[in-house]
């Protein structure tokens, strides 16, 4: 089995990606962190068109992937589940061989996992400059050769229409939409420089 704990330009020279059929992607849990991560992940199937992707989340986050096309199967991480619902994960991870495991959450996991080649998140102490969005894809450093992609939600058509009936009166107009939140106070950014953002937009 080989381990690439930091993914370098060799890999890419002894990769088929055609080859590749089976991939695991550990994500985060808040629903804007994850949204962060699905570059990376689009990176990987863009890379690896054949591969059907496993996708380890938390139930509040995995609406995001409902309607992904790629998708194979979803296993959540319970959070709160204790050591009962550890246990449980990783066996249902061990159930399956993957062609390449990616883990943007952890430290852990992918040390019980079975897989060819592993990819671990990068260290934040390296990453502390870096937008959330390129230190995830930093990660795939050698196993990607893509730019990276946008952000991505995907969508049925029902809620494709239903957007696009709600948003019907302002077809002619601009629209800026601003999250604000965040689950604790360092991730918080003060109301004047949301002000001074939408002044300039």
């Amino acid at each position: 089995m080989r381990i690439f704990k930091r993914v370098n330009s060799p890999v890419q020279n002894v990769i088929n990606p055609l080859k590749v059929t089976h991939i695991l992607f550990i994500t985060l849990s808040n629903i804007g962190d994850v949204i962060l991560t699905t570059p990376t992940l689009e990176a990987l199937h863009q890379q690896f068109p054949n591969a059907i992707i496993d996708i380890v989340c938390d139930q509040r986050s995995a609406i995001i992937f409902k309607y992904c096309p790629y998708l194979d199967q979803l296993i959540y991480k319970e959070k709160e589940g204790g050591w009962k619902a550890l246990f449980t994960l990783l066996n249902t991870l061990r159930e399956k061989k993957y062609d390449i495991a990616v883990d943007l959450r952890t430290d852990g996991l992918l040390h019980f996992v079975r897989a060819k080649i592993k990819v671990f998140k990068l260290s934040n102490h390296r990453t502390t400059k870096m937008h959330s969005a390129e230190k995830h894809y930093a990660a795939l450093n050698g196993l990607v050769n893509l730019p990276i992609p946008s952000s991505k939600i995907w969508l049925s058509d029902k809620e494709t229409r239903l957007a696009d009936e709600a948003l019907q009166t302002f077809a002619q107009q601009r629209i800026l939409s601003i999250g604000i939140g965040a689950n604790f106070a360092g991730k918080i950014w003060p109301a004047t420089s949301f002000a001074m953002l939408v002044c300039q937009c």
